[in-house]
């Protein structure tokens, strides 16, 4: 999902944020700057979570008071529960189950994620 933000924001400062917020919930977190924009990839720990997969956060600024932030994640948990409902009468049906599990803890981490930004930015506006 993407959303813009009209902010000044320094994104070093949302960075940070993002760091702590995935290193908080036992991720394993790596930034790059590429092209004006910084990419973040957040690993989870196995064993900790049922997210089988990685979750990418891109922050770009668009102008001087306008903010990208994009939470990308999903693809392989949804592909999974497809492969899960397709090979159910062949006992496939444990992939369905963890791809659904997995969907379902991206969501709420999405959910908890977009309501630490909104909340952190807006609180910077004041």
């Amino acid at each position: 999902m993407k959303r813009v933000f009209k902010s000044r924001i320094e994104i070093k400062a949302l960075g940070d944020l993002i760091n702590k917020f995935f290193e908080s919930r036992a991720f394993t977190v790596k930034s790059e700057v590429k092209e004006g924009s910084v990419h973040y990839a957040a690993v989870p720990r196995q064993g900790v979570h049922n997210i089988i997969e990685p979750i990418y956060v891109t922050l770009k600024r668009i102008s001087a008071d306008e903010l990208e932030v994009t939470f990308e994640a999903g693809k392989k948990s949804h592909s999974l529960t497809l492969l899960g409902w397709l090979t159910h009468y062949f006992g496939g049906g444990i992939f369905a189950r963890l791809g659904i599990r997995s969907e379902e803890e991206i969501e709420s981490l999405e959910r908890e994620f977009w309501l630490l930004i909104s909340s952190f930015i807006y609180s910077q506006k004041c």
